[in-house]
């Protein structure tokens, strides 16, 4: 609502002192919010002014817009809005008499609901700033959300059931749904980026004894205390999807910020935060965490605690959400073991998702997330799905019921893209289902290392790779100013011996591009044709600001890439950022002195690496803007169940150029 202008109307004192003025008073205010209908008493508000003292009461004035005294509550000038007006001579009292006191006490018996600061109505800038989401900031809400609940009387909404409509939305206050509701949402809840009408809600709906309701109830609203609610209703929980329930909420606002929950039986989940896509030409801003690697028995979830209380918009998960093996022990124990059937991979995503900090993360941000090997097993690739299917089915089956992602094409395609208005798109790439098989070599020369550089061997598969290259060039043409490459598995070339020098080259001409001795052929160094193609196409189509977003690794890498990274003067077209892991263990397993001599050689690899921790855990954070993007390493300690996340450095870029400036903490 518009406000007044006047800089000294936030200032009201009593009409009794000296140098005041009064602003006018609407005379056929609106009767939904917040004034009295025509004809009844109007309250004036008065700002200081110069000149003379006044003795006598002040009176209506001029046109303007109303303010309103804060020190007669209910009444702000933020919750006023200026209308039409006409000048009054009607005097009123005194702030201190009885009068006065008397009409504030009638206004409040007809205006109950006016008692309390009308919040801002959600908005699309930056979430948990003053302003939308009813003034509430990130952290208040962080400590709302994890304790507990507010309601009020609800709308209708997009898919709202019979049930759901007729029951008001109401629950207890400050209750936590872990003591509250029997354990019927042990499992959190959790919401995923989908578009810029639609967000993707998820629970799991399960009694202690593994009995269910037969339906739950969801809702939507613009406040964390579910005041506002504007979109609700009534679904199924269906045992055959382990319980678990999945909404596509539709028709919000782009932009926007949301809070949703669920009800079954009476109890109330928690209360999740969740954002629809901007659309058009903002935001300003977009600011991401990137994860990856959350091994259960390697440590705690000290870094998600942290990145629950980040001021982000959203997470991008890289895969490796939960480890198939277990039982080979560590800081926490697997009680599920290997899995291997539908049901063991449900029990792994029921134990991990029973951490009280990974339900925090999620219930404070939407996912955006994508798979990488051990949601399955180990380094597979297409035809380790074809020589189990069963397993390979029951752990797809499984992520899809657990995860915040909508299939797509009701098929088990995950890749996909998502732009956030004229700032950035996002792409994550599925680099497990398509890949051709693993090469069992380190060296890309010989039998069998050179299928490594084999034309046509592929990592993406050849839709997913149409899919990418067709996707940067319409986001290049369309001005989308950065665009980030949901990575799982790292592209920089991890070359330890470079065997591409003209002396080796003269004595061995058969030596293909790039030849050398890699670390992991797992990576996209298995698959050199294919990620020199996709180099190539971003140099040749005059795409830039491209930003590679990687996990798998356990560590924390940052390189430059260029297009022939052989040749010194080949033009540099991305950045890749590898954002370490949650828990999974690297070298922080040795020794520290051996561990430090193995980082130390990271330096004699060609080509070489701007930043390198393979020791320390936690995860990435980067900020956008038109400007420039920064991207943040942030370490934990995950041996401590309570341990704050520091910066171990930062990198930033600017906007049309591949030179980094680096900081180290």
């Amino acid at each position: 609502m518009p406000r007044p202008t006047d800089p000294t109307s936030t200032r009201h004192m009593c009409c009794r002192s000296a140098g005041y003025t009064t602003a006018a008073r609407p005379s056929k205010p609106r009767h939904t919010w917040p004034h009295p209908p025509a004809g009844r008493w109007r309250i004036p508000c008065i700002t200081p002014s110069s000149g003379p003292p006044r003795r006598r009461p002040p009176r209506w004035t001029s046109r303007s817009a109303p303010t309103c005294p804060t020190g007669a509550r209910p009444w702000r000038s933020s919750s006023i809005p200026a209308t039409s007006a006409r000048s009054f001579t009607r005097s009123w009292p005194c702030r201190s008499s009885n009068r006065w006191q008397a009409a504030r006490h009638r206004w409040w018996r007809r205006h109950p609901s006016s008692c309390r600061r009308r919040p801002s109505r959600v908005s699309g800038t930056t979430p948990y700033h003053d302003g939308p989401e009813g003034h509430m900031r990130r952290r208040e809400f962080f400590k709302v959300g994890a304790g507990g609940v507010g309601a009020a009387a609800v709308l209708g909404g997009v898919g709202s059931g019979s049930d759901a409509a007729a029951e008001p939305w109401t629950a207890a206050r400050g209750v936590p749904s872990s003591a509250g509701s029997g354990g019927l949402f042990a499992s959190g809840v959790v919401s995923g980026l989908h578009s810029s009408t639609e967000v993707v809600l998820w629970t799991r709906v399960a009694r202690s004894d593994g009995t269910a309701p037969t339906s739950a109830d969801w809702a939507v609203a613009t406040d964390p205390r579910m005041h506002r609610i504007v979109a609700r209703g009534t679904t199924t929980v269906n045992p055959a999807v382990d319980n678990t329930v999945k909404i596509l909420v539709g028709r919000l606002r782009p932009g926007s910020t949301y809070f949703f929950q669920f009800r079954a039986d009476g109890h109330y989940s928690p209360v999740g935060r969740t954002r629809t896509v901007p659309s058009g030409t903002g935001p300003q801003r977009l600011r991401l965490g990137f994860c990856s690697c959350q091994h259960w028995e390697a440590g705690y979830y000290t870094a998600h605690r942290s990145l629950a209380e980040e001021d982000i918009d959203a997470v991008v998960h890289l895969g490796d959400y939960i480890y198939e093996s277990g039982g080979s022990g560590g800081i926490r124990l697997d009680t599920v073991g290997s899995a291997s059937t539908l049901e063991d991979y449900r029990a792994k995503y029921r134990m991990y998702r029973s951490d009280a900090a990974l339900q925090a993360v999620h219930a404070n941000h939407p996912f955006l997330p994508v798979w990488d090997d051990h949601e399955f097993r180990d380094n597979y690739s297409k035809s380790s799905l074809a020589a189990d299917p069963a397993r390979a089915a029951a752990a797809y089956q499984a992520w899809f019921e657990y995860m915040p992602v909508m299939p797509v094409d009701g098929t088990t395609r995950v890749y996909r893209s998502i732009r956030w208005g004229t700032l950035a798109e996002i792409f994550v790439l599925d680099s497990r289902q398509y890949r051709d098989y693993e090469v069992e070599s380190l060296a890309n020369f010989g039998d069998p290392g050179i299928e490594m550089t084999r034309e046509g061997r592929t990592l993406l598969g050849e839709a997913q790779r149409n899919w990418l290259l067709t996707g940067l060039e319409a986001a290049e043409r369309d001005n989308i100013c950065w665009k980030v490459v949901g990575n799982p598995v790292m592209i920089h070339p991890a070359r330890a011996i470079d065997l591409d020098e003209p002396s080796i080259r003269a004595l061995l001409p058969e030596l293909p591009d790039h030849a050398g001795i890699y670390i992991n052929s797992d990576q996209w160094d298995g698959f050199q044709w294919e990620r020199d193609l996709l180099l190539a196409h971003l140099h040749s189509e005059g795409i830039d600001n491209v930003v590679f977003l990687t996990g798998d690794i356990h560590s924390f890498w940052q390189a430059t890439l260029s297009v022939d990274y052989d040749d010194e003067t080949s033009p540099r077209v991305a950045n890749e950022f590898v954002g370490g892991s949650i828990t999974s263990h690297a070298l922080d397993i040795l020794d520290p002195g051996l561990a430090e001599f193995i980082q130390r050689l990271i330096a004699i690899f060609r080509p070489p690496f701007n930043f390198v921790d393979l020791v320390r855990k936690g995860y990435g954070l980067i900020e956008m803007t038109p400007d420039r993007a920064v991207v943040d390493f942030k370490v934990v300690d995950t041996q401590t169940f309570e341990a704050a996340a520091s910066t171990a450095a930062r990198f930033t870029v600017a906007n049309g150029s591949t030179d980094v400036l680096t900081e180290l903490f």
